[in-house]
């Protein structure tokens, strides 16, 4: 019995670990995450990466999810000292070559948060792409400071 509760423990566990990634066309969506946030916060931010197998390029449009208000595309820029968050009104999806949103680069910034986001928990998000169309993904939220997604 303890030998069929391990293996059953693993296989929802592998299961888990591959449900992140979604196909979608020539593109892959792997491992969207985002921070925990505090309570009174209104914003948030997801990170994710795209895959482009195809031999022509692609371009990510839009993203919503019931979780905010808004989401739009940012990027964080350098000036001297000084970060500073640029909005973009898209990302290239160049063929052949995967694009991070990544903590201080490229991202998904969330605003106007209906609820806090909490560690362990996921929610949905959905990817509008130019050319591969509409897919939903599930956003895993790990620690506040996290840097990347804790699962492999």
């Amino acid at each position: 019995m303890k030998r069929l509760m391990a293996v059953l423990g693993f296989m929802l566990f592998a299961t888990q670990a591959q449900a992140a990634d979604v196909q979608i066309g020539n593109l892959t969506v792997t491992q969207p995450w985002s921070r925990a946030t505090a309570s009174s916060g209104q914003t948030g931010a997801i990170y994710l990466d795209i895959e482009n197998h195809g031999t022509g390029p692609d371009r990510l449009t839009g993203a919503e999810t019931p979780v905010a208000s808004m989401a739009h595309f940012h990027a964080t820029v350098m000036e001297g000292d000084m970060a500073s968050m640029k909005m973009m009104d898209g990302v290239d999806l160049p063929a052949g070559q995967t694009v991070s949103l990544k903590p201080q680069s490229m991202h998904l910034m969330l605003m106007g948060l209906k609820q806090p986001l909490k560690k362990g928990e996921s929610f949905p998000l959905t990817l509008q792409f130019e050319k591969a169309g509409k897919v939903e993904v599930e956003v895993v939220v790990e620690a506040a400071g996290a840097l990347g997604p804790s699962r492999p």
